[in-house]
């Protein structure tokens, strides 16, 4: 009865305290929801740098090896050619078979007169080969460019800028490698060398292993 009586006598000052009480669960409710969606955008943000860094990664990986392929003076043009492109492309895809093709068509061409019926057969060819890998590097074109405008959510401005680099040069390797002649490949490979030294002298890869590994 006491109680009764205490609440109907002092019905106001239950009133505020209830309205407290919901104020307060309100405002619990919000941080926790605001801490939830905080999280979720954490991890959505590192799973994309993760994908990220896995893209960036394989071409640096890549681009090692051109380089240490390029450096070894015991492979000659047709034999390094084949070696680039087993770095470039899946073994056994459409690409990578036309790619081979276009080396042993090159070779041949060397071989014949210009003006020759065989060397225009060869030629025509060749093209047909060139056009397959042209579809194929227009895909990976584009698929750069979209690594390059994500570069920001890789770390410092540093980090985005010598990665920028090193893809727009890799890229730019992949597009003009059928044009080059072996002076001008041995050119392009220095240019990515020069790239990946100041990659390897500012640690750019390590603080990108050590900041993304131990959280994976």
């Amino acid at each position: 009865m006491k109680i009764l009586e205490f609440c109907n006598n002092n019905s106001g000052f239950l009133s505020a305290v209830l309205a407290i009480a919901s104020i307060l669960l309100s405002y619990v409710a919000i941080r926790v929801s605001r801490a939830t969606a905080k999280g979720q955008i954490d991890a959505q943000l590192f799973e994309k740098r993760v994908d990220l860094y896995s893209e960036v990664k394989e071409i640096y990986i890549i681009c090692n090896s051109l380089i240490e392929k390029n450096n070894n003076r015991n492979h000659l043009y047709p034999l390094k050619m084949r070696l680039f492109i087993a770095d470039l492309f899946s073994p056994e895809t459409k690409e990578c078979v036309s790619a081979l093709g276009m080396v042993v068509l090159k070779e041949k061409m060397k071989k014949v007169d210009e003006s020759s019926d065989e060397y225009i057969s060869l030629l025509e060819k060749w093209t047909d080969e060139y056009c397959e890998i042209t579809v194929y590097e227009l895909y990976e074109k584009k698929r750069f460019e979209k690594i390059k405008t994500r570069l920001h959510l890789l770390f410092s401005k540093e980090v985005e800028i010598a990665l920028y680099q090193l893809i727009e040069q890799y890229a730019d390797f992949r597009w003009r490698l059928w044009e080059l002649d072996e002076s001008q490949i041995k050119e392009a490979i220095d240019s990515l060398k020069t790239i990946i030294d100041e990659l390897k002298d500012k640690e750019i890869f390590l603080k990108m292993d050590q900041e993304i590994l131990p959280n994976l």
